[in-house]
């Protein structure tokens, strides 16, 4: 509100209008935090291998289940792992799968993998 005779806000003006709007950040940050909280729960206790790697077969991020299915007994051990380009039975079938996803921006594919005890694993992979 402006003072009729100065063109100032009047005392305390702006103090009114911050209340309301930092209610509603504060809200939309609760929202997105709760979001983010059920994302990760969903990703963490799914039955589904799930993990984010670059290009280069560097993971950064994995759920338990992908772990467990590489034979890691942990998150931790499995992105410590240097040699994660072992995994690929057929190396030509991966790099197959991502020049697909370097044109189009997406790709699926059905490849072996190797377990760290040698055996192997078909999954689906998914790329974007």
């Amino acid at each position: 509100m402006a003072c009729a005779r100065h063109g100032r806000r009047a005392p305390g003006s702006r103090r009114r209008k911050e209340g309301p709007i930092r209610a509603v950040i504060e809200s939309k940050r609760a929202e997105e935090t709760q979001r983010e909280s059920r994302y990760r729960a969903l990703v963490e206790n799914s039955s589904l291998g799930i993990g984010w790697a670059t290009p280069e077969d560097k993971f950064f991020d994995a759920n338990a289940a992908l772990a467990a299915m590489l034979g890691h007994s942990s998150v931790r051990v499995f992105l410590n792992d240097p040699d994660m380009q072992a995994i690929y039975c057929d190396p030509s079938a991966r790099d197959t799968l991502f020049s697909e996803c370097r044109k189009s921006g997406r790709a699926e594919a059905t490849l072996d993998w190797k377990r760290k005890d040698g055996s192997v694993l078909n999954v689906r992979l998914r790329c974007r």
